[in-house]
Protein backbone atom coordinates (compact mmCIF):
# COMPACT_ATOMS: atom_id res chain seq x y z
CA UNK A 1 0.00 0.00 0.00
CA UNK A 2 1.28 3.46 -0.90
CA UNK A 3 0.28 6.93 0.30
CA UNK A 4 0.53 9.77 -2.23
CA UNK A 5 0.37 13.41 -1.09
CA UNK A 6 -1.88 15.63 -3.25
CA UNK A 7 -1.44 18.85 -1.26
CA UNK A 8 1.45 21.02 -0.08
CA UNK A 9 2.54 21.48 3.51
CA UNK A 10 0.82 18.38 4.88
CA UNK A 11 1.84 17.76 8.49
CA UNK A 12 3.88 14.67 9.25
CA UNK A 13 3.60 13.98 12.98
CA UNK A 14 5.59 11.94 15.48
CA UNK A 15 2.53 9.87 16.42
CA UNK A 16 -1.00 8.95 15.41
CA UNK A 17 -2.93 11.93 16.81
CA UNK A 18 -2.95 15.73 16.80
CA UNK A 19 -1.22 15.90 20.21
CA UNK A 20 2.04 14.67 18.65
CA UNK A 21 4.61 17.14 17.36
CA UNK A 22 4.95 18.02 13.69
CA UNK A 23 8.29 16.56 12.57
CA UNK A 24 8.17 17.93 9.01
CA UNK A 25 5.89 18.86 6.12
CA UNK A 26 5.07 16.61 3.15
CA UNK A 27 4.83 18.11 -0.33
CA UNK A 28 2.57 17.41 -3.29
CA UNK A 29 3.82 14.35 -5.17
CA UNK A 30 5.60 12.77 -2.18
CA UNK A 31 5.08 9.00 -2.02
CA UNK A 32 5.40 6.78 1.02
CA UNK A 33 5.17 3.07 1.68
CA UNK A 34 2.48 2.56 4.34
CA UNK A 35 3.89 0.64 7.30
CA UNK A 36 0.80 0.65 9.56
CA UNK A 37 -2.68 2.15 9.90
CA UNK A 38 -4.21 3.38 13.17
CA UNK A 39 -7.52 5.26 13.52
CA UNK A 40 -7.21 7.03 10.15
CA UNK A 41 -3.48 7.71 10.56
CA UNK A 42 -0.91 6.15 8.23
CA UNK A 43 2.58 5.33 9.46
CA UNK A 44 5.01 6.29 6.68
CA UNK A 45 8.35 6.14 8.48
CA UNK A 46 10.07 5.60 11.80
CA UNK A 47 7.90 7.72 14.07
CA UNK A 48 6.21 9.50 11.14
CA UNK A 49 2.43 9.56 10.71
CA UNK A 50 0.10 11.31 8.24
CA UNK A 51 -3.65 11.66 8.76
CA UNK A 52 -5.84 10.50 5.90
CA UNK A 53 -8.03 13.15 4.31
CA UNK A 54 -9.22 12.46 0.74
CA UNK A 55 -8.77 16.14 -0.12
CA UNK A 56 -4.97 15.88 0.17
CA UNK A 57 -4.08 12.18 0.43
CA UNK A 58 -4.54 9.30 -2.02
CA UNK A 59 -4.01 5.65 -1.10
CA UNK A 60 -2.82 3.21 -3.77
CA UNK A 61 -3.63 -0.37 -2.85
CA UNK A 62 -2.24 -2.02 -6.00
CA UNK A 63 1.43 -1.17 -5.73
CA UNK A 64 3.69 -3.75 -7.39
CA UNK A 65 6.01 -5.53 -4.99
CA UNK A 66 9.71 -4.95 -5.42
CA UNK A 67 11.42 -7.84 -7.15
CA UNK A 68 14.27 -9.49 -5.30
CA UNK A 69 17.12 -10.16 -7.66
CA UNK A 70 18.62 -13.61 -7.30
CA UNK A 71 22.27 -14.28 -8.06
CA UNK A 72 22.90 -15.95 -11.41
CA UNK A 73 24.88 -18.80 -9.86
CA UNK A 74 23.72 -20.28 -6.59
CA UNK A 75 26.62 -21.15 -4.28
CA UNK A 76 25.42 -24.78 -4.29
CA UNK A 77 25.24 -24.96 -8.06
CA UNK A 78 26.91 -23.73 -11.19
CA UNK A 79 30.68 -23.81 -11.64
CA UNK A 80 31.45 -24.34 -7.93
CA UNK A 81 29.35 -27.52 -7.80
CA UNK A 82 31.02 -28.79 -10.98
CA UNK A 83 34.47 -28.39 -9.44
CA UNK A 84 33.58 -30.58 -6.46
CA UNK A 85 31.63 -33.16 -8.47
CA UNK A 86 34.38 -33.56 -11.06
CA UNK A 87 37.27 -33.57 -8.57
CA UNK A 88 39.02 -36.92 -8.23
CA UNK A 89 41.80 -37.97 -5.88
Amino acid sequence: MELVVNGDGINVRSGADLEHHIVRKASKGDRYKVLAVKNGWYKVGNGEWIFYNPSWIKINYNVPKEEVQKPKDDITGGWLRDIFVNYTV
